[in-house]
Formats: structure tokens, C-alpha cells, sequence
């Protein structure tokens, strides 16, 4: 492959958009086409408040259906592709009656390790048999203050808690070897008083030492095998004043060397507006790779060649080097290999 082509193919490859309609759109289908191998399956801002699936979803959708897209995003991605979802121990569960239910937080608490692995080995079955190998869960993150975003998303407000249920989810998940689990949101969010996803001023609250419940149950996941970690939407002083975690190579450093985690890291939304704090897209995609970033989360519009076009822009102005493109692009290729 020529080294152009290459440069190209892995700008698409770095990318993973959201959809959330009910069949798949011909840009994303273009974009699978180049070099893209990923889509996450998501859902509609009113049912990511709601934290369920719109009626009309709920009534429409089949396994059949299901089944027959995954299949189109893996023949245009050539054979092999990452089909993502969020599906959350109480919180946003996007196959809603397609998989059977998880636990709810309180019902995960009382149950005991191995009930939980075999839960989520169930999921795990289920997801294959439709096409989708990356699951969007769990939610790692200790809230012990106010937090908006999180609400009625989160496993428990005690470490030893989460450490444990995610921990035996993540091992139950990826016990087949075809499934990735995605522990969130690093570093943790314990307190933000205004919601990441709609307020550009969202700080979290606190030090690294208020942080330290989190940090012990991201380490419980990586201790685990969890495959890949997504990063935080706002700023955590704690760890980096100036820039989201999305886009700060001081947290993803952290993850990488003081965390020990050797998989994919994946970003939050990046159009987030306290991930973006006024940038562009286009800006803040390249701002993420070059902070260490692998996987790039953004909605699945029809400007996301321009954000392809972005990333290789600043490949040619030497704004972020060739090298770690293909690192991103290695490691989503990785993955993809593994359980695509």
C-alpha cells in the first residue's frame, strides 16, 4: 500500500460514529468503504436524557434487523468491523428488548460475582449472535457529589462495589475472546455540578486524592483485561487544568503508565461542549490524537469526511505526526482483528 493511501485509509480508521436512525446511512457506508472499520449503534439525545429507547424503537426494531445492518457495516468494511452499543447496568441499555436485560445497579450490588460474570457472558452471546462485538460499559466512575450527567447510570457510590461488579462484568464480557468491554469515563467524575454533555463550563469538582476511589476501580477493570477505556468529557483539574480528558495527553499518560493499561483508548463524545470549550471538531479530533487518543467518538453526520480530510491535513503540516496516526490506527486495526 502506498504510503498515501495508507495515511488516508488510517484517517478513516481512527473514527468511530454514532448513528441512531434505523438503517445505514450511504456516508457511512462511503466512509466504511476507505478505511473506516467501526459504528457505534447510539441513540437520540432525548433517549440518551430519558435513559431508554423511544417507543417507536422499541416497536420496530428486530434482531432480524439488527442482524442484516451489522452485516452490511462488515461487508463494507471488508470483512471485518467493530459494532459498537451502549449497554449499561441500569443506565442506557440501546438494545433494550433485542438482548436480555441486565441487572440493575442495586440488583448487581446484592448478587455475587459469579452471577454477574454469567450475565454478562449471556450479553456477550446475545451481542455476537446480532453482530455487535464492543459493548460501552461499564460505567467505572465512584459519584460521591453532584452529578447530572451520571444520574442513574453509576453502580454504587462505594469503590469496593464497583471494583467488583465491573471487574466480574468485564471478565464475563470478554470470557468468549470475541467481546470488548469499554470501562468509563477516566479519570472518574466523583462531583460535577453541571452536565459535560450540554454545559461548556462543566469542571469536575475536587483533588486526586477525591479521585482515588475511582482511579482503584479503573485499576480493578484493567486488572481484569478490559479492553478499552474511554476517556472523560470535562476538564479534571486534578490531572489537567487546561484541557478535557478527551484531549489531554497529562490523563492519558496517566492511564497509560501509572494505570497500566496497554489497550485501546477511546475518546467521550468529542462534540461535547466541555470537551470542545470552543473549538472546532475538526480541531479538537486532532487535538485528541495527538494527546494519545486511539479511537475517536463523534456523531455520524455527513461533515465526517471533514474530519478525515482534518486529520490528514495535520499529517501534511506536520501538526501531528504520521507515526502516531498509524499507532491509532494499529491499534483500532488490532482490535478489529481480534474480535471483528
Amino acid at each position: 500500500m502506498q504510503e498515501r493511501e495508507r495515511l488516508i485509509r488510517d484517517a478513516h480508521a481512527v473514527f468511530l460514529p454514532a448513528i441512531d436512525g434505523d438503517a445505514l446511512p450511504d456516508h457511512i457506508g462511503e466512509h466504511l468503504d476507505l478505511g473506516g472499520t467501526s459504528v457505534l449503534f447510539g441513540e437520540s439525545r432525548e433517549e440518551y436524557v430519558a435513559r431508554t429507547m423511544s417507543a417507536h424503537r422499541k416497536a420496530s426494531e428486530t434482531t432480524e434487523w439488527l442482524s442484516e445492518i451489522t452485516s452490511e457495516i462488515r461487508r463494507r468494511a471488508g470483512g471485518k468491523a467493530l459494532v459498537a452499543v451502549d449497554q449499561e447496568l441500569g443506565g442506557i441499555q440501546r438494545l433494550h428488548g433485542l438482548v436480555t436485560p441486565l441487572p440493575s445497579p442495586a440488583d448487581a450490588r446484592a448478587a455475587d460475582s459469579w452471577s454477574i460474570k454469567s450475565a454478562a457472558s449471556r450479553l456477550a452471546d446475545e451481542c455476537s449472535a446480532l453482530g455487535v462485538n464492543v459493548v460501552l460499559s461499564p460505567i467505572v466512575d465512584v459519584v460521591t457529589g453532584p452529578n447530572p450527567w451520571l444520574s442513574a447510570r453509576t453502580i454504587s457510590s462505594e469503590v469496593e462495589a464497583v471494583s467488583r461488579v465491573s471487574a466480574s462484568f468485564v471478565y464475563g464480557l470478554q470470557s468468549s475472546g470475541q467481546m470488548a468491554a469499554t470501562a468509563k469515563h477516566f479519570p472518574g467524575h466523583p462531583s460535577v455540578p453541571l452536565d459535560p454533555a450540554v454545559d461548556i463550563a462543566s469542571v469536575v469538582d475536587g483533588t486526586r486524592g477525591d479521585l482515588e476511589p475511582s482511579l482503584e476501580a479503573f485499576k480493578a477493570v484493567i486488572d481484569a483485561g478490559v479492553k478499552v477505556v474511554m476517556m472523560g468529557p470535562t476538564l479534571v483539574p486534578a490531572f489537567d487544568p487546561d484541557h478535557a480528558s478527551s484531549r489531554s495527553a497529562d490523563t492519558v499518560h496517566s492511564l497509560r503508565t501509572d494505570m497500566g493499561f496497554v489497550g485501546v483508548v477511546l475518546s467521550n463524545d468529542l462534540e461535547a461542549p466541555a470537551t470542545l470549550r470552543g473549538r472546532s471538531l475538526e480541531e479538537t479530533a486532532v487535538e485528541a490524537l495527538i494527546a494519545g487518543v486511539d479511537w475517536l467518538l463523534v456523531p455520524g453526520t455527513p461533515a465526517l469526511p471533514n474530519l478525515v480530510d482534518a486529520v490528514v491535513e495535520a499529517v501534511d503540516r506536520e501538526h501531528l505526526s504520521s507515526a502516531r496516526l498509524h499507532e491509532a490506527a494499529r491499534a483500532v486495526g488490532t482490535l478489529t482483528h481480534d474480535i471483528g
